[in-house]
């Protein structure tokens, strides 16, 4: 009888910890805008004139996807991407619409500037094909690439989107100009950790997060904390749960 009575009793516990775990499981998969230590990002740039110290990176994560603002600087050169991949436990898609064009107008930088739009071309990478079109800022002086390439396109979605992307650009220092070659490296120097690994992906948020004003902050990053940096329109959320049925799609 005194153990019936144990057991009886440990019932309300066991469900506790269930609860527990489930809401742990659901916080983890909530939302979260957080600062990212170079270490922890994804998204990696390894041409030589951005040195670790100057590089700034700001994560979004939820159960769909995640996505990495980062702003990349130094030798008076400046270069702004996001590297956005969805979440593969479900079918899950990016609806990425985002031409080279519209990419570049949505940085910060390119809309307070006056831009002349020059040659565009595409490029190969170990990541896949990426489109470019040079363009200059001439209130500022300074010549800039702006670029795009996805991957990973689902083969179960009608529409073939992917399930990777990354988009950006690059501004040389003022009065310096960018060649075929210079774009070539460009391209070259961005990789992700993990980007060969077909292991299932599940965002996770990083280490350094936390709610409240550190999200906030580093959410007003993304967005813009001066006129020359940022993207208004981050997290670009762009994940999508596809239907295997043309036409059916549902947002997160």
């Amino acid at each position: 009888m005194h153990r019936s009575t144990l057991q009886i009793a440990a019932v309300p516990i066991l469900f506790a910890i269930a609860a527990m775990g489930v809401q742990s499981a659901a916080l983890a998969q909530s939302p979260r805008i957080n600062w990212a230590a170079p270490e922890e990002g994804m998204l990696i740039n390894a041409l030589p004139e951005f040195p670790a110290a100057n590089q700034r990176r700001v994560v979004f994560t939820d159960r769909w996807q995640h996505e990495e603002y980062a702003l990349f600087q130094g030798g008076g050169a400046q270069s702004e991407m996001i590297l956005s991949i969805a979440n593969e436990r479900d079918i899950i898609a990016l609806d990425y619409a985002l031409t080279v064009r519209r990419n570049i107008e949505t940085w910060n930088i390119n809309r307070n500037n006056s831009i002349q739009y020059g040659r565009s071309g595409r490029v190969e990478s170990r990541l896949g094909t990426y489109f470019y079109e040079h363009y200059a800022l001439s209130g500022a002086n300074r010549n800039c690439v702006g670029y795009y390439t996805t991957w990973d396109e689902h083969v179960e979605d009608y529409q073939g989107r992917p399930a990777k992307a990354v988009f950006g650009y690059y501004c040389a220092a003022p009065g310096d100009k960018i060649t075929t070659a210079k774009v070539n490296g460009i391209v070259d120097s961005i990789d992700f950790r993990a980007a060969y690994d077909y292991a299932r992906f599940e965002p996770t948020p990083p280490k350094m997060a936390v709610v409240g004003v550190a999200g906030q902050s580093a959410a007003a990053f993304a967005k813009g904390s001066n006129a020359n940096a940022g993207n208004a329109n981050f997290p670009f959320d762009m994940a999508v749960l596809i239907d295997e049925v043309e036409g059916e799609d549902r947002r997160n």
